[in-house]
């Protein structure tokens, strides 16, 4: 009997770490939401985890504006993925690698990345975006 409780238990303990990895912190979603929206071209996705401050100056046509001017010279945004967090003592600094596509001038798909930086910070409990951009 004392063996199959004590194999219940390490049966039981083996499913638990089984569990799908925890949601990612706020901080990350928030950023992901901005790389998500760049890389499927949608404005809205993109404006809507800034706060208000920016957002007027940065809303959908800047959006478009802006990445169009970076498909240009970089390529077609196709791929984000979370790189990281800088240690700072006031600021959340994350980082995202952007994977990027253009073809070359023989025909061939250039891909090159890019570090796309998100600084947050907290106001009234809260993450708040505070600037992004491309470093």
């Amino acid at each position: 009997m004392k063996r199959a409780i004590a194999a219940c238990c390490a049966a039981g303990a083996l499913c638990g770490g089984c569990a799908s990895a925890a949601a990612p912190p706020e901080h990350e979603k928030i950023g992901q939401a901005l790389v998500d929206g760049l890389c499927s071209d949608r404005a809205e996705v993109f404006t809507s985890r800034l706060p208000d401050e920016i957002r007027k100056d940065f809303g959908c046509e800047e959006f478009r504006s802006s990445r169009e001017k970076l498909c240009r010279t970089m390529g077609k945004p196709v791929a984000g993925r979370y790189a990281g967090r800088l240690e700072h003592p006031f600021f959340g600094i994350d980082l995202w690698k952007i994977a990027f596509e253009r073809t070359g001038s023989g025909g061939e798909t250039v891909r090159q990345e890019a570090l796309f930086q998100v600084v947050s910070g907290r106001e009234n409990g809260k993450n708040k975006i505070i600037s992004f951009g491309f470093l």
